[in-house]
């Protein structure tokens, strides 16, 4: 989240695999991989974390992959991203997401899981800002464990499938096939 890297209680009662602020791990046929999103930097082309996805992602075998981040590559979130209640136009999520949003697309992530927004969204699969069906990626942002709930755009956004204001938590299950 916002804060973990300067939180001591987090630091001392969570020990995260090498390198602890990015990580991936396997469960059956999935591949889950684990972003530090507070170092904007490291998401760009060329940064590190970058750098370790592509590496990563090239070498997966996995038949499901996940990314999880704590920040919004997409939302339609009213205030955090532009204020659309003033006019001011959002940005549809966080611009620092840009580049490794192209390495989401290009290896296939099935979903990308985050939070920041307190509330739950789900996008259409997406590639390249559109709607693709068959070769998008869905953008799952559950925010609504905690903190207060926030509101969505005045106006629907193309990318947005589902929405809910309200408290909630996602349970995903796993399929062996």
């Amino acid at each position: 989240g916002n804060g973990e890297g300067d939180l001591f209680w987090y630091n001392r009662y969570h020990k995260l695999p090498d390198p602890e602020a990015y990580y991936t791990f396997q469960y059956g046929n999935a591949q889950f991989f684990m972003l530090n999103s507070n170092d904007n930097e490291e998401l760009k082309e060329g940064g590190k974390q970058y750098q370790w996805l592509e590496e990563q992602l090239k070498n997966s075998t996995a038949q499901w992959k996940f990314v999880a981040h704590h920040h919004c590559p997409v939302s339609s979130d009213e205030n955090d991203f532009g204020n659309t209640w003033e006019g001011k136009a959002s940005t549809s999520g966080d611009p620092k997401f840009d580049d490794i949003k192209k390495l989401y697309e290009k290896y296939k992530i099935d979903v990308v899981f985050f939070g920041h927004v307190h509330a739950y969204e789900r996008s259409w699969p997406l590639k390249d800002g559109q709607v693709d069906e068959e070769n998008g990626v869905i953008y799952l942002m559950s925010g609504g464990a905690g903190g207060h709930l926030e509101d969505f755009v005045p106006t629907h956004t193309t990318f947005s499938h589902q929405q809910q204001r309200g408290n909630h938590y996602c349970k995903v299950d796993i399929l062996k096939n």
